[in-house]
């Protein structure tokens, strides 16, 4: 019995030592762009694809059928302006003013990712862009968009007093509301 035990002992360590060769060989086959997709966010890969997917229906509706990264940066410049200003979300709606600035990253992100030489947020080539851009978000902001509160309002005296009234408030009896 004892000899069956260490041959199967030794059979497993032979699979696993087969199997951590294969493993390190895959690894040493796998690029370092491979890895780097590996180690990417989800949720801010699945942003990045769809905000580029929103800009290339704009362009295609635009009737621009290059790939926007083969666009020359002063006419990608102009047709980001374009863009930035008449966007509008599928139900005709405005975005709120930081959701148009995180689709400029997106595109950005995608372009940084296909190792092209343009940095919308940087370059002084698409400062007509990021100026148009401003001045979107600026005027949703001013019609009310974006103006999200950040905390909630204190109570008024009167309102408190109303929950005590009606005993939501004070040392009286634990009542479950559903």
């Amino acid at each position: 019995m004892g000899e069956e035990v260490m041959n199967r002992l030794a059979q497993d360590v032979l699979e696993l030592e087969d199997r951590i060769e294969e493993r390190d060989r895959a690894a040493e086959q796998m690029t370092t762009d491979e890895f780097i997709d590996q180690m990417r966010n989800k949720n801010t890969s699945r942003k990045t694809n769809s905000d580029v997917n929103k800009l290339k229906t704009w362009l295609s509706d635009q009737n621009e059928l290059r790939e926007f990264h083969e666009i020359p940066p002063q006419e990608l410049d102009l047709l980001l302006a374009r863009i930035f200003m008449t966007a509008k979300k599928c139900d005709g709606g405005d975005y709120e003013p930081d959701t148009l600035k995180s689709i400029q990253g997106s595109i950005n992100r995608h372009l940084t990712e296909k190792h092209c030489n343009i940095d919308l947020i940087k370059d002084k080539e698409f400062k007509h862009s990021r100026d148009v851009l401003m001045s979107k978000r600026k005027l949703l902001r001013q019609s009310g968009k974006g103006n999200k509160p950040k905390k909630a309002e204190p109570l008024t005296k009167e309102e408190i007093d109303i929950l005590y009234q009606k005993k939501l408030l004070g040392a009286g009896k634990i009542r479950v509301h559903n």
